[in-house]
């Protein structure tokens, strides 16, 4: 019975971490994911929001992915009723607020895959900041179609 609780227990705490919350310096990471994909060859995006809880300013200048020949940080922007992405050379987070990495924005593309995204599976990240240093996350694969995590956005 004992070890039967305890695999419970287990089960329970890698659920949980699954959609993990991350520290670094002053700079909050809430719930990073991706969208799987159907293949290798298909790019990848990596999603999340960033709190700075200083006063002052930080700037996310790199990423890296297990998995992904570039991580890139890129914008989407809408331009007479066209949507055109681009490279960005780093991302601010002002003192005191909140920036989301979503669909549609502001986020990770990954190119050069070497395994397709799997819906349930994680991928492993680090995250540069300029003033805080580097972050290792867990980022947790969801659906192809996802809009992200049910978790509360208020929670950090």
């Amino acid at each position: 019975m004992r070890k039967v609780l305890i695999a419970v227990g287990l089960v329970f705490f890698f659920a949980e971490s699954q959609a993990a919350d991350y520290r670094l310096g002053s700079i909050g990471i809430e719930s990073p994911w991706a969208r799987a994909t159907a293949s290798p060859q298909q790019p990848g995006a990596v999603f999340m929001s960033i709190e700075n809880r200083s006063d002052i300013t930080d700037h996310l200048t790199a990423i890296a992915c297990t998995g992904a020949g570039t991580a890139e940080i890129h914008e989407t922007k809408v331009e007479r009723d066209m949507a055109h992405m681009h490279s960005v050379r780093s991302v601010e987070i002002a003192p005191g607020e909140r920036v989301e990495l979503m669909p549609g924005g502001k986020h990770v593309m990954l190119m050069g895959l070497t395994n397709t995204l799997k819906q349930g599976r994680t991928l492993r990240c680090s995250l540069t900041f300029q003033r805080n240093g580097t972050a290792d996350v867990v980022v947790q694969i969801l659906s192809a179609g996802a809009m992200g995590h049910t978790k509360r956005r208020d929670s950090m």
